[in-house]
């Protein structure tokens, strides 16, 4: 915890559960270890750093980033855009494309690095997710991009 000043406290509990004298008590010290005495009506104002932000929703992320960063699958208004990247890990939203602007649809099914897209005559959507050590995983959707699952196969000639 920090203190109006922005210095560490600690909240110490004590709980006893003997037969006869069970008993809690609280207490708050200070970053020296002294008890610290509050005020009756004792308010603490945080320091601005410590104000907490509401987490960006997905399409708020998404309304952040750029279409041209989007990996735009051949033929359709949908694609894929990386939102996020740890090590050989990436985080894809798959999205629909209206006026310029990606609208989320879903997140993709995969964190591999690399992706491409198709879709089918039959309208399926099929995605080819490629590791660092060149493994393929493939997936397909046959509710335009809301659920996916795997493939064994890719249906067209990405390659």
């Amino acid at each position: 915890m920090l203190d109006e000043l922005g210095t560490g406290t600690w909240d110490v509990v004590k709980v006893s559960l003997g037969d006869s004298d069970r008993n809690v008590q609280h207490d708050n010290l200070d970053s020296e270890g002294k008890p610290i005495v509050y005020e009756e009506n004792y308010s603490p104002t945080l320091p601005a750093k410590d104000t907490i932000h509401k987490p960006l929703t997905k399409q708020e992320i998404l309304d952040s980033l750029s279409l041209e960063n989007a990996i735009i699958i051949p033929n359709s208004n949908y694609g894929l855009i990386e939102v996020d990247r740890a090590m050989a890990r990436s985080l894809w939203y798959f999205v629909r494309i209206e006026e310029n602007r990606m609208i989320y649809i879903s997140d993709a099914p995969d964190t591999s690095p690399k992706v491409e897209g198709e879709i089918d005559s039959e309208g399926k959507i099929h995605l080819r997710f490629t590791d660092i050590n060149n493994n393929q995983t493939n997936y397909e959707s046959l509710n335009q991009g809301k659920t996916w699952k795997n493939a064994h196969k890719f249906s067209g000639n990405m390659d």
